[in-house]
């Protein structure tokens, strides 16, 4: 279920006074709920292994992300280093030092992660929350299918 509140631009030019649906989630799920979560699945491995390894992997996407590499995981996404800068007149007048704005990890679903699909086979489900309020969701285990 994907819950959203309806918001309106307020941007100059075209989309100013237009609604636009923004998704809304009830809390986030960290490593070790994601661990607690995929040890209620029957998994052989324990909840501290799969912790100990989820952890590993986020380390190890930071460092091959930083040295330069985009990483695929196949039916999860492809994460990859990006950059914001500022534009500059011409290449010579580029500096790194007064231009780059941030840098961050870039992610880009892919396979299964891509909701796409779902969305156009109806099997995504949708619900507006007139206020964002968190009493308004009914509780459930994070990453349960609910639709």
């Amino acid at each position: 279920m994907i819950n959203y509140t309806l918001n309106q631009s307020n941007r100059k030019g075209e989309t100013n006074g237009k609604w636009y649906a923004r998704a809304v989630h009830l809390e986030t799920v960290d490593l070790r709920g994601l661990a607690d979560h995929m040890c209620s699945h029957h998994c052989s491995y324990s909840k501290g292994q799969i912790l100990g390894l989820l952890d590993d992997m986020v380390m190890c996407l930071r460092a091959l992300t930083l040295a330069g590499y985009a990483v695929k995981l196949p039916d999860l996404g492809i994460f990859k280093p990006a950059i914001r800068s500022k534009g500059a007149n011409t290449a010579k007048e580029y500096s790194v030092k007064d231009d780059v704005i941030a840098t961050r990890i870039a992610f880009l679903p892919s396979g299964k992660m891509c909701l796409g699909e779902d969305m156009y086979n109806h099997r995504l489900k949708f619900k507006r929350v007139t206020k964002f309020d968190k009493s308004q969701f009914e509780p459930s285990e994070p990453g349960t299918d609910q639709g």
